[in-house]
């Protein structure tokens, strides 16, 4: 329930950590901050109060942590610390890797947490009550002392016959599925007051059940995963059920026959859609698990431990062995796929995904150097061109709003072959080069990120845009609503639809969001219209200047007209800010204060305040009358040049 989400997980050797999915600026940080709980195993954020997390440690060991106070409490179901005995010596079991810890999907004060036996609470952990036997084989031969013949390794790590997985029905919390380490799956429809063994009959006897999955459509569908390379056996396990347990298929079809697997996830919102993560990367299948596919991109070959769907803000999360978190945010276009008819020859578009108007930017002040990509902002569009594509056949990408009225588009051109050229040390050159490299595309799949942006105002010739004085007079951005891309390829077009929402931390209302795009659409306009005129002015007085050098017009009015276009320009730009803290040496004038306060309005998705409604009028109405200055200006030079 937090936006962006946030990542919580175990890290060996490092203890139990969150870190937020996205940040306002710069990078994900490298470092994560801590909550309590140990190295290994779950931590769990409590629904709706994100900040209350359960973590485990050691043997019997859960705490309950609350970030907003600082307080830690120690809320273990039976909180023995028999650290060091044998198994058979422990009455409640917990394993060390696999120590699961849940909420049930209905009601936030439920939480269960597994040992030997299945405990719940209702109250945050202050007590508990056994909902289940021994959901294990409870082997006394597997519970011996831990370790080597010279040294005993006794943290838990070797606790066998312990549940290793619980998973509720998204779809009621009467129906509970586990599954233990020594492979046996267990099932109740009845929160627990009954319990019956469900195991595939196929599954070899000793298995660790890695991951339960209860379908988000069907209470009686079920998918498992197990995995035995303990036992030296490093095939697939994954296993579907319809009816509650009753039967099973195995679908490992398409998965690599040496590679265990460790979760399978069902995305809520496209039932077919599946993944899987194995021992050396991650797979999906569109057709139920019926045929798995690679879905590697530039994931390293890594163990990937666990995965989880964020299906409100389309995403997958995956937790791999190295400590590390991997998302892969373009959900919705994965859940496009099974029903794409797309050909090598053709073009095709896909629906662009649910887009956030959110506070963010890929650079400026933030986090920086190792860590995480930030996510970027606006709304990732995939399309497909055909494989003969040469450049010749024009490719344009356009949106619109929701009455067909064009806001932005961009004419596409073929990528040139080889290293791109670094970025120019002069800003104005190196957003052209960045606004080239966005619109180079390639036969086959393309990927084109939109910043949710009307088009820049026109900038002035010569002016030099940083923090302190005159900035790119960058577009407004949309406001919530409907819109539509549009790939027109040789003269036939597809459209597709998506939809823009307000950061949902925000409260403000629609009406007040139109009220700040209607304010910034003016000082745009007025920005507009003023740098348009202050190039045609630089333009008459370069004309006049040389016309003068070459005695082309009369001196005494070519130097009055002269005088009167540096007179006028120089009172709404100053050309001479050549660098990024030349600001702080001449003070910028009216087109630095026009973007100023376009900058203050748009710096957050809230209405703008009296005071910026009053001074945007004050700067919109002198920059109407500059430009009547300067149209006077240029008339003036024009008869000069002319006579």
């Amino acid at each position: 329930d937090q936006f962006p989400f946030h990542i919580y997980g175990a890290q060996q050797d490092r203890g139990s950590v969150e870190a937020p999915s996205a940040v306002s600026a710069g990078g994900i940080p490298p470092v994560w901050k801590r909550v309590q709980g140990g190295e290994l195993s779950w931590v769990v954020p409590t629904p709706g109060r994100h900040w209350v997390t359960y973590g485990s440690g050691y043997y019997s060991m859960e705490w309950k942590e609350n970030r907003r106070t600082g307080l830690i409490t120690n809320v273990s179901p039976r909180p023995y610390y028999k650290f060091g005995l044998a198994g058979s010596k422990i009455k409640y079991r917990y394993g060390w890797i696999h120590h699961p810890v849940v909420f049930a999907p209905h009601n936030p004060n439920e939480l269960l947490m597994g040992a030997n036996v299945l405990f719940e609470t209702t109250d945050e952990g202050i007590n508990w009550r056994r909902i289940s036997p021994d959901l294990t084989r409870n082997d006394k031969s597997k519970q011996q002392r831990p370790g080597g013949p010279i040294s005993a390794d006794v943290t838990g790590e070797e606790m066998f016959d312990t549940l290793s997985s619980i998973a509720f029905s998204p779809l009621t919390d009467s129906v509970i599925w586990t599954g233990s380490d020594d492979g046996l799956v267990y099932l109740t429809t009845d929160a627990g007051a009954h319990w019956r063994e469900v195991r595939p009959p196929t599954l070899p006897t000793w298995s660790t059940i890695t991951c339960i999955e209860p379908s988000h459509t069907d209470e009686g569908t079920a998918y498992v995963t197990a995995s035995r390379y303990d036992w030296d056996d490093f095939h697939p396990y994954v296993y579907k059920t319809t009816d509650y347990g009753k039967h099973w298929t195995q679908i490992t079809t398409g998965l690599p026959q040496d590679q265990y697997v460790e979760s399978v996830r069902q995305d809520p919102n496209a039932p077919n859609l599946l993944f899987a993560g194995t021992s050396a990367s991650v797979y999906f299948s569109l057709d139920g698990g019926r045929q798995w596919r690679p879905l590697t991109l530039n994931l390293p070959p890594v163990r990937v431990d666990d995965i989880e769907i964020q299906p409100e803000q389309h995403a997958v999360v995956l937790a791999t062995f190295g400590r590390g978190f991997w998302v892969l945010d373009n959900l919705q276009f994965l859940e496009q796929l099974g029903g794409a008819r797309v050909a090598s020859d053709a073009a095709y578009l896909f629906r662009p995904q649910q887009a956030w108007l959110v506070t963010r930017r890929m650079g400026g002040f933030g986090p920086r150097g190792p860590g995480g990509q930030n996510l970027a902002p606006g709304v990732t569009v995939f399309f497909h061109l055909p494989a003969g594509y040469n450049g010749a056949t024009p490719v344009k990408l356009s949106f619109t709003d929701a009455t067909g009225k064009l806001i932005r588009s961009f004419t596409m051109h073929l990528k040139a072959k080889g290293k791109p050229k670094p970025l120019s040390h002069n800003p104005a050159v190196a957003r052209r080069q960045r606004a080239r490299r966005a619109t180079a595309v390639t036969p086959g799949m393309n990927r084109f990120q939109w910043n949710l942006r009307y088009p820049n105002a026109v900038d002035v010739k010569g002016v030099y845009n940083s923090f302190f004085a005159a900035a790119v007079p960058v577009g407004p951005e949309v406001v919530p609503g409907t819109y539509y891309a549009t790939l027109s390829y040789g003269g036939a077009t597809q459209r597709r639809a998506f939809v823009v929402k307000l950061d949902p931390r925000l409260p403000t209302t629609q009406a007040q969001l139109q009220q700040r795009f209607d304010l910034l659409m003016r000082i745009h306009g007025a920005l507009n219209r003023l740098d348009v005129n202050l190039n045609r002015a630089i333009d008459a007085r370069s004309a006049l200047e040389k016309a003068m050098a070459h005695r082309g017009v009369a001196a005494a009015a070519g130097q009055a007209a002269l005088g009167r276009l540096n007179r006028d320009i120089d009172d709404l730009v100053d050309l001479r800010i050549q660098s990024s803290e030349g600001a702080l040496v001449y003070p910028p004038r009216l087109r630095s204060w026009l973007t100023s306060i376009a900058g203050q309005v748009s710096m957050a998705f809230v209405p703008p305040t009296p005071a910026m409604v009053e001074v945007a009028d004050d700067y919109i109405r002198d920059a109407s009358e500059g430009v009547s200055r300067l149209h006077a200006d240029v008339g003036a030079a024009n008869r000069v040049l002319n006579h």
